[in-house]
């Protein structure tokens, strides 16, 4: 999914996932901000040095235009695993990131677990919080880079290959369907998945009706739902 911010265009692969944000054991360090994934001069979204002038960037570039200006996969220090699978995912599609360090569970001190599971609506997990934290922690970072376009991944993200071929025309696409749009997901778990997990998780008693309305052909605005805090 896309997480997309205009002036910045977050985008996210996925929603957060706690198990994302469990540590399960020691690994080999990945540097934070190491560049994973295909070279920025190589692949069908390599971008030239008149575009992005720096080698290190994980921009995308299709016909030497921009179209995001930097991604990011959010992973613990402990899960070499994800990262190496992450890797070799964004390989596979001709893709690029930068490692951005998540927010361990454990590493949040009770006094704050607590005062969000006060004041959230039906409580909230240590892992579901350290994924908030980690997603604030990225937009205030794509906030200071001044980027126009990001897209925040998951270190367990997959891509199709048709839909991601067409990235460029649903950005495009969603721009014209909505100047002032400010967040979107790409790809997200559909709504009736969604609810059926969050009731089965006991996060959500009830799921009320949402009013989600078409803006366009391939983009959806979701009506307000419970949220979890």
């Amino acid at each position: 999914s896309l997480e997309c911010v205009q002036r910045m265009v977050v985008v996210a692969a996925s929603a957060c996932h706690e198990e994302s944000h469990r540590e399960d054991g020691p690994a080999d360090f990945v540097q934070p901000g190491a560049l994973i994934g295909t070279p920025l001069r190589e692949g069908p979204w390599r971008c030239s040095q008149a575009a992005v002038w720096s080698a290190y960037s994980a921009a995308l570039c299709e016909d030497d235009e921009v179209v995001v200006d930097q991604v990011y996969v959010a992973n613990l220090d402990s899960r070499l695993d994800r990262i190496s699978a992450v890797s070799e995912e964004l390989r596979r599609h001709g893709l690029r990131a930068l490692r951005f360090p998540s927010v361990g569970a454990s590493s949040i001190r009770a006094a704050e677990a607590r005062r969000h599971n006060e004041s959230a609506h039906v409580g909230i997990t240590r892992g579901h919080l350290a994924c908030f934290l980690t997603h604030l922690a990225l937009w205030k970072e794509i906030a200071a880079r001044g980027w126009q376009r990001a897209w925040i991944l998951e270190d367990d993200s997959t891509f199709v290959t048709d839909e991601l071929r067409k990235l460029s025309e649903r950005m495009e696409e969603l721009q014209a369907a909505d100047q002032q749009w400010h967040f979107v997901y790409t790809g997200r778990t559909p709504v009736s998945t969604t609810r059926a997990l969050l009731m089965l998780e006991g996060m959500a008693p009830y799921w009320p009706e949402r009013g989600d309305r078409r803006i366009s052909a391939h983009v959806v605005e979701p009506g307000v739902s419970m949220g979890a805090w």
